[in-house]
């Protein structure tokens, strides 16, 4: 028990330097930086979509047109899920709760649940995924709104673009 708490001691420590250290980059770095983080998910993303595959659960994208499931994701979706995945709940968020780990965990789950229509076992990656765009948003928030929107909207945007071209040169069924 006792190993196990300075264990725990000693992640949040390491946990803490590598936050402290982003919070020191300028925004170029910070986005490339916070999106290498988000392209790290894609072996578990993978495992996923194997799972899901192997389990019979729908993927969702098949009767889609590959360049435009690419154009929306790149363009609609990081405008549209910045706004309603961590700017409105973020926001709101703030007026109640002043943790910063409640405030990021209930922006991930605001975030995270529209792509469990995608399917079921997406909604873990996205999770992560939101807490990474949650961190994003919440600091660039301290200088101001809009930095914070547009600085997580390019970490989204950049993410997607890497995700998502493979689908580019999908055959259309």
């Amino acid at each position: 028990m006792y190993k196990r708490h300075i264990n725990l001691i000693m992640l949040k420590k390491i946990l803490q330097k590598i936050i402290d250290h982003l919070k020191q980059q300028p925004p170029f770095k910070f986005i490339l930086i916070m999106t290498g983080c988000n392209l790290i998910l894609i072996p578990l993303t993978l495992i996923f979509f194997f799972l899901a595959k192997y389990l019979g659960i729908h993927e969702g994208y098949s009767h889609t047109n590959p360049r435009m499931l690419f154009i929306s994701a790149i363009t609609l979706a990081p405008i549209l899920e910045t706004f309603t995945g961590q700017m409105i709940p973020i926001l709101i968020t703030r007026r109640f709760i002043k943790s910063s780990w409640i405030i990021l965990t209930v922006s991930a789950i605001v975030f995270a649940a529209p792509h469990c229509t995608v399917n079921i076992l997406r909604f873990f990656t996205a999770f992560i995924n939101g807490i990474l765009f949650a961190f994003t948003f919440l600091h660039w928030l301290k200088l101001s709104l809009g930095k914070a929107y547009w600085i997580t909207f390019a970490v989204h945007f950049l993410y997607n673009f890497v995700v998502f071209l493979p689908f580019l040169f999908a055959e259309t069924a």
